[in-house]
């Protein structure tokens, strides 16, 4: 017979069931939170993504041969609305 204590966890899916009590992973959680949080902060402080975005911009603008197909798509979309509507 299952006491209420065990019931609880089993009914979770966390405690005996995964071998790590549940308040474990749920500071386990919460540091993970607060150092991802940290680690984006840090990156937007320090001009990090705006540095990756001009580099990605000036990749992009050396090499515009290479469209996308999602750009070639909608090109040949727009030509056969055109289409249509002359009609």
């Amino acid at each position: 017979m299952m006491s209420a204590s065990s019931n609880a966890t089993a009914v979770h899916g966390l405690g005996r069931r995964s071998g790590i009590d549940w308040r474990f992973q749920a500071k386990l959680a919460a540091v993970c939170f607060v150092v991802g949080a940290s680690m984006e902060l840090f990156m937007i402080k320090t001009g990090f993504y705006n540095k990756v975005t001009a580099i990605e911009a000036e990749r992009r603008a050396s090499s515009p041969e290479q469209v996308p197909s999602v750009v070639t798509a909608l090109q040949a979309a727009e030509k056969q609305r055109e289409h249509i509507q002359r009609k």
